[in-house]
């Protein structure tokens, strides 16, 4: 059995008639989906606390985000407005 590459699959599908391509699309969606089902919501409750565990062990974040907004307004008001001595704006 010969193996296509993604490119020779991708160019023969798009030989394809557009109702054809729909059909195709899902057809492998389906295929995919049904290879990985859905997490349960208990899953998903589950995988979201074990990633803010994961979060909380890796401290606080410095500078803080609003810090960081605070340094790039300084830095972004001193390159537009200036802080020069003979600065008309000082």
């Amino acid at each position: 059995m010969t193996t296509l590459s993604f490119d020779q699959v991708l160019a023969t599908a798009r030989q394809l008639s557009p109702h054809d391509r729909a059909r195709l699309v899902a057809v492998v969606v389906e295929e995919l989906v049904s290879d990985h089902p859905l997490l349960t919501e208990n899953d998903a409750w589950e995988r979201l606390q074990r990633f803010r565990e994961e979060l909380y062990t890796l401290g606080p974040v410095l500078p803080t985000p609003a810090e960081q907004l605070d340094r790039d307004r300084r830095e972004r008001d001193t390159i537009l407005i200036g802080l020069g001595v003979d600065d008309v704006h000082a």
